[in-house]
């Protein structure tokens, strides 16, 4: 991990002004997974307001976008990631830009799950799953989660493992490390609200090696805990 953050560093202190707007987003979001929020948030800050300067809205959408809310759920500010994902998906919305907006629509069904608001995240991830298609593996495998662990609080349990199921298989073998992580924890989720800890116990040990492979610090941490607590439980 800090190798690839000085690597980014090292690629900033050269860029030029269009350069540098397409890096310092995504080094944001390096510096979120290491526990560095406000890092994270200037980087993001500075390359939506360089956009802003070369009259390139939409594109600081496509990347601060993306990264904005990941930053607040590593943060764990989930009230402050909604409102960005909900921002996000209006401006994609206005430009009618179905695509993106699929892949909005299943962030925020997935900030809005955490947050406890079952309903509205079962409309976005089937917003979601209508606007995807089967190549765009961002939004596929993030509304299977989604509509994963909303079956399992519903008691379909085998409907929950075949989504959750599907969305690890989705990405299995690519290099998103991250969001290969996050596949499994919410597999996990999926297995321990089926009463099924031992399972969930695996799932979570495989999130905790993507994230430490990833280099994500943070996520790596809270997931150690998750695993602590169901390893304890009787």
């Amino acid at each position: 991990m800090p190798d690839a953050i000085s690597s980014c560093e090292e690629l900033l202190a050269d860029a030029d002004t269009a350069e540098r707007a397409g890096i310092a987003a995504f080094l944001g979001g390096l510096e979120a997974m290491r526990g560095d929020f406000e890092a994270a948030r200037t980087l993001v800050a500075e390359t939506r307001r360089t956009y802003s300067e070369l009259g390139q809205s939409f594109a600081a959408e496509l990347s601060c976008g993306a990264v904005e809310p990941e930053v607040e759920l590593l943060a764990e500010d989930l009230e402050r990631a909604r409102e960005l994902a909900e921002a996000s998906y209006a401006v994609f919305a206005e430009h009618g830009e179905r695509a993106y907006l699929a892949t909005r629509a299943a962030t925020l069904a997935d900030v809005l799950y955490r947050q406890g608001r079952l309903e509205d995240a079962a409309r976005c991830a089937g917003e979601a799953e209508s606007g995807s298609t089967s190549g765009d593996l961002a939004t596929e495998w993030r509304w299977r989660s989604v509509a994963a662990r909303l079956a399992a609080r519903s008691g379909e349990f085998d409907r929950a493992e075949r989504l959750a199921r599907e969305a690890v298989g989705l990405l299995a073998g690519t290099d998103v490390l991250g969001q290969r992580a996050n596949c499994s924890l919410d597999l996990a989720e999926v297995l321990t609200l089926a009463g099924r800890p031992a399972e969930a116990a695996t799932a979570l040990r495989e999130a905790l090696a993507l994230f430490e492979q990833k280099g994500s610090v943070v996520a790596a941490e809270q997931t150690r805990a998750l695993l602590a607590e169901t390893t304890e439980s009787p």
